[in-house]
């Protein structure tokens, strides 16, 4: 590849991610993209792969966006020519990390196609292709995990075996998918999104104790021991997790405890009114299009249906502005 061609290819690259990154704009505030938002990036990558049909990365972006439109096969085979890329040109010496995270790219767009068996298989390679990597971690011989070069791998491992038990949740085997929450919770114990979903597994299983048990300790490691229980203020970190009491709002409505349950779903809505004003750059509630606007009423109206009263002047009238 000549000068010129590098120049033509770096200039489609540039736009591809300012084109992505006004996606991740438009999803940070709360709004839908439509599938024409996501036509730039893919022209701009394809015109990367004219230039260089080996760039690994155009084909992990352009099948990314693939994936958002909803053209799963197309996604599919820009995954699978991702990890042929990687494993043609690194030989033995490729990122593991960097391979699982193809694999569980093309299991998630085979989820996408209700193609739960493809789905699997990738996530199990995904797992063997970084089984080293995971007994390191699990083992914490990576000390120094933010300075490697697979720094974010704690958290892709993760992943991988959240994925996988969600795929166990569909088939209804809630013992493995467990298991493999606790081997998440394993690599990563100062982490909530594993307790959270082993939370959800639980409330399959109708264990609602032991739900709102994981529930509480994800509240726990944000940092955010929250006004369900003591009521104290609450911090921008709350932002991260708000489904979490949502959830708590729902194991204590099934346990009958009517006002653990109106205060979690309370919780839930300032929080979201928070995520969203945050996100929005508004000084009152979220935007009527935006999802935290919905999330909100909803949290209102089961507040409602249990007898709650709202005192927040926001939340009342989000709840009866359109009744």
């Amino acid at each position: 590849m000549d000068m010129k061609d590098m120049k033509v290819l770096k200039r489609w690259c540039d736009e591809g991610r300012v084109a992505r990154n006004k996606i991740w704009e438009i999803k940070e505030k709360g709004s839908l993209c439509t599938k024409e938002d996501y036509d730039p990036v893919i022209n701009c990558f394809t015109e990367c792969l004219k230039q260089n049909d080996c760039y690994s990365s155009a084909y992990e972006y352009r099948g990314n966006a693939y994936l958002e439109q909803g053209e799963y096969d197309k996604a599919i085979a820009d995954y699978t020519k991702l990890i042929s890329l990687t494993f043609q040109f690194s030989l033995l010496d490729y990122n593991e990390s960097e391979v699982a995270g193809y694999y569980v790219l093309r299991g998630d767009a085979y989820v996408k196609k209700n193609e739960q068996k493809k789905a699997f298989h990738d996530y199990n390679k995904a797992i063997e292709s970084c089984s080293n990597l995971i007994d390191k971690i699990t083992k914490g011989e990576w000390r120094k995990l933010i300075r490697d070069p697979h720094q974010g791998s704690r958290w892709a491992f993760r992943c991988v075996y959240l994925t996988r038990g969600k795929i166990y949740v569909r088939k209804k085997e809630y013992d493995k998918a467990i298991a493999d929450c606790n081997s998440a919770i394993k690599i990563g114990p100062k982490d909530s999104y594993p307790y959270i979903e082993r939370g959800k597994v639980y409330f399959k299983k109708k264990e609602y104790d032991k739900a709102i048990a994981d529930y509480t300790k994800a509240i726990k490691i944000n940092g955010i021991f929250s006004s369900v229980f003591f009521g104290s203020e609450f911090s921008q970190e709350s932002t991260q997790h708000e489904d979490v009491y949502v959830c708590l709002g729902d194991m204590y409505s099934q346990k009958k405890e009517c006002n653990k349950a109106i205060a979690a779903y309370i919780k839930a809505a300032e929080s979201f009114c928070w995520s969203g004003s945050l996100r929005e750059g508004t000084a009152g509630p979220p935007y009527k299009e935006s999802r935290y606007y919905k999330k909100v009423r909803e949290c209102m109206q089961k507040v409602k249906c249990l007898g709650g009263k709202i005192s927040n002047k926001f939340l009342k009238n989000i709840l009866y502005e359109f009744d």
